[in-house]
């Protein structure tokens, strides 16, 4: 078996950290930018008639489980290499998308990862080689 690259696991501490942050504040602070904007807009277009786009914000709730998810896939990069190989290349594309959601740290730490995975020796670890 060939030695995990530094690297793969800078990107497992990454997705770790990531998730961390997510889960415990920013949710929070994408919820209140995404109500903010969401609410300010519908106020303006419908003269206050009309306050729902305050409830835009909890869409921003989902960044949670992603942080979950990146949690629990950074301690599996770490623990248990060899059990989450085929799908470490796949994870920061994952990421990139949550910006829709208000998030600016996954998408960050997803660019971070497809520069890491597509590494000549993380690639060759990933493929098995």
């Amino acid at each position: 078996m060939p030695p995990i690259p530094q690297k793969y696991q800078i990107l497992a501490i990454l997705q770790l950290v990531a998730g961390a942050c997510n889960v415990f504040f920013g949710w929070f602070f994408a919820s209140m930018i995404v109500s903010f904007v969401a609410g300010t807009c519908t106020t303006i277009f419908t003269l206050g008639l009309c306050p729902v786009g305050f409830f835009c914000g909890m869409v921003s709730w989902l960044i949670i489980p992603v942080g979950m998810a990146e949690i629990v896939m950074g301690i599996l990069m770490l623990a248990s290499p060899n059990t989450v190989k085929g799908v470490v290349g796949w994870i920061p594309l994952a990421q990139l998308p949550t910006f829709l959601l208000g998030d600016f740290l996954s998408p960050i730490v997803g660019l971070v990862g497809l520069m890491l995975t597509r590494d000549a020796e993380v690639a060759g670890y990933i493929e098995g080689l």
